[in-house]
């Protein structure tokens, strides 16, 4: 997950200001919104990964919100002293203006669940289990924008006719059934930068839409097979690779405004593209960032001695992520 990046995503361009504007892209949750970070070594503080559960939030149910964060001292002594402050933005125009908010943030203190190594739902005897969050969430839609206040109604149509002004009859955010809403973190860590990372969440109000679901990384490949069975040697190479669940990449029809229905207009479906990215506290790969049709990479190991840890995040393009974790040993 990275700083305000997504996470992470930008507006495709169209020679005009378009359905991007409101940033309702189902890319953004995956490359701007979504706290993605290029950056594959990790030596500071780093959001690896948000991952909601469901991915695509509505009004029947709650969604469960899970911070997965890395810190070197997480290797050493211990973490620092880390406070977490999270708030939601209804309504912003995302990456093109540091998602800024247009309207007052709500804050989500009642909202934490719990914090510091809270429970994991995977196997801890799997040879690479998804990390422990450092942080749960539950959001409850209706809690979240009860608390906007009297005044919604009007602020919503004030946007709505500014989106049709800017827009045009291309697409209509207020219509196409998904309101796309942004998830804010601010890390305070005793004696170091404040930190921040965004995701985007899409909120389904139109319940004949089909709500995304989160893909499922099964297990990480490593040769040799079991990297914590035995020390490593500094400049040793690991080859990699990872097993994800079939149907991970889900076929999906883009939203499409009331205006577009009316007309007949159907858009074709599209299959998602999923993201692999690999991380490590020690040395480089010689691909980072892979796509499904081929997630293998090789990992040149440091000269640093000690406990290291290997992540790789899968990520769908439309907000669903999913982690696994290695740990591992360089010898002296």
């Amino acid at each position: 997950m990275s700083s305000v990046s997504k996470s992470d995503l930008s507006s495709q361009q169209s020679g005009k200001v378009t359905y991007w504007f409101v940033c309702l892209s189902m890319l953004l949750a995956s490359c701007g919104g979504d706290e993605l970070d290029p950056k594959s070594l990790l030596q500071s503080y780093r959001v690896v990964a948000i991952r909601a559960e469901p991915p695509t939030m509505d009004f029947t149910s709650e969604t469960r919100i899970e911070l997965y964060d890395f810190h070197p001292n997480d290797l050493k002594m211990g973490r620092p002293t880390i406070k977490y402050t999270w708030s939601l933005c209804p309504f912003s125009l995302g990456s093109i203006t540091q998602y800024e908010c247009l309207l007052d943030e709500i804050d989500l203190s009642d909202a934490v669940q719990s914090s510091m190594a809270a429970p994991s739902d995977e196997d801890p005897a799997s040879p690479s289990p998804r990390p422990t969050p450092q942080a749960i969430l539950a959001l409850s839609p209706p809690l979240i924008f009860a608390q906007l206040g009297d005044d919604i109604n009007d602020q919503l149509e004030q946007l709505a006719m500014g989106s049709d002004m800017m827009l045009g009859d291309e697409m209509n955010f207020f219509d196409s059934g998904i309101l796309e809403v942004y998830l804010k973190l601010r890390v305070e860590i005793e004696g170091e930068e404040d930190f921040t990372a965004v995701k985007t969440l899409s909120v389904v109000l139109d319940p004949a839409i089909e709500a995304n679901t989160n893909p499922v990384l099964e297990q990480l490949i490593t040769d040799p097979l079991i990297m914590a069975s035995s020390p490593f040697n500094s400049e040793d190479e690991v080859k990699l690779s990872a097993e994800y669940q079939e149907g991970s990449a889900e076929e999906y029809t883009p939203p499409q405004s009331e205006d577009a229905q009316a007309k007949g207009q159907l858009p074709d479906p599209i299959t998602e593209k999923l993201l692999f990215s690999w991380y490590t506290t020690s040395g480089s790969f010689d691909k980072p960032i892979r796509l499904a049709e081929d997630t293998s990479t090789t990992l040149t190991l440091g000269e640093e001695p000690g406990e290291h840890r290997l992540y790789l995040t899968l990520r769908d393009g439309r907000g669903g992520v999913d982690l696994r974790m290695i740990s591992f040993t360089l010898s002296e």
